[in-house]
């Protein structure tokens, strides 16, 4: 039903239908990072342009602020829309935060303290670094991931490569996939920088000072981007107040928002969400949706989007949003086995 429902809304050119059936459910759009280039998987300038201009055309762009005290306040905003942005990447300071002060457009941006700091890289982009530079033709992985020979010399090998390896790498506490990305960088024969390299540069807090003073909240993404649900006790204290500290430290002012890493089901269980809470956030983001947006102030569901305008207008619109609803509503109306 999804499919079927988005392609009627493509050929018919009905997407201001979704709009209107979808006004009171707000949309939370996630972005990661933003492109130099055209034909990048990530927005360049022209297209977050292109999607910015269709924003302000058709909706009301609020600030993550502004929705969540309407949704405490029982009154949430009609065809709202938020943007936010996770993980702290130089990119946003040089490609979109020019064109949200252009437009005067709100976002939030979610960091990881110790990737601002110039402690650590974030780890899914060592393994891209390590597959990225080099010499071998293939690798064939070991136990720890699921075993298979990939042809290092095809794009699409190397992309899969890293799926396999990331994948293994989430369900990993972070000794076990430290010592994991020490063997892949010695096996493949690459060695790996302290600090990220300029593609994978983070922002810095002079950038974020800036953008603070212009309209971008600047939340907590954790101190190290680690999987919350794998730390212990004092280990996710630490995530969750200590980044909290420091942003509020560097910025002289509050943090209210929080992300929890890689956001998806599995990744929050009541002692992550009750360590959010306890930690004196107002709210929190995770990285899937459903029919469910903004039932929850520690679990506002959001939309990712990339530089597929086709993808992105069906989120913005709403008819991603009617779609779920209508699965939702299909599921308790679809006749049960006697």
């Amino acid at each position: 039903m999804n499919n079927l429902f988005a392609a009627a809304l493509r050929c018919s050119g009905i997407f201001p239908v979704a709009t209107l059936l979808a006004r009171r459910s707000p949309r939370i759009l996630m972005y990661h990072r933003f492109g130099e280039q055209t034909r990048s998987p990530w927005p360049d300038r022209a297209i977050f342009e292109r999607q910015i201009r269709y924003l302000r055309s058709k909706f009301q762009v609020i600030s993550l602020a502004e929705l969540t005290e309407s949704l405490a306040a029982g009154s949430p905003r009609q065809n709202a829309v938020v943007l936010t942005i996770d993980d702290g990447y130089e990119d946003f300071y040089s490609v979109a935060y020019p064109i949200l002060r252009k437009y005067d457009v709100p976002a939030t941006l979610y960091v990881a303290t110790d990737f601002i700091d110039g402690h650590t890289w974030l780890w899914p982009d060592i393994v891209a670094y390590i597959l990225q530079r080099t010499t071998h033709r293939s690798w064939t992985s070991n136990g720890r991931v699921p075993k298979q020979t990939y042809d290092l010399t095809v794009a699409a090998q190397r992309r899969a490569a890293w799926s396999s390896i990331g994948t293994g790498c989430v369900e990993m506490g972070v000794c076990s996939r430290t010592a994991l990305l020490q063997d892949l960088a010695m096996e493949l024969g690459v060695d790996v920088p302290p600090r990220p390299t300029p593609e994978f540069k983070p922002l810095n807090w002079t950038q974020l000072r800036e953008m603070a003073a212009h309209g971008i909240e600047i939340g907590s993404h954790s101190c190290s981007h680690a999987r919350l649900t794998l730390c212990s006790p004092q280990e996710l204290d630490h995530e969750v107040l200590d980044s909290r500290r420091r942003i509020e430290e560097m910025l002289d002012g509050p943090v209210r928002s929080f992300c929890y890493p890689f956001g998806k089901p599995a990744d929050v269980n009541w002692s992550v969400r009750q360590a959010v809470i306890d930690a004196g956030y107002g709210n929190a983001v995770v990285a899937y949706s459903d029919a469910d947006l903004t039932d929850d102030l520690f679990g506002l569901r959001r939309f990712g989007i990339g530089a597929d305008l086709d993808h992105f207008r069906r989120i913005a619109s709403g008819a991603a949003v009617v779609s779920a609803k209508l699965r939702r509503l299909s599921r308790f109306t679809s006749p049960q086995p006697g």
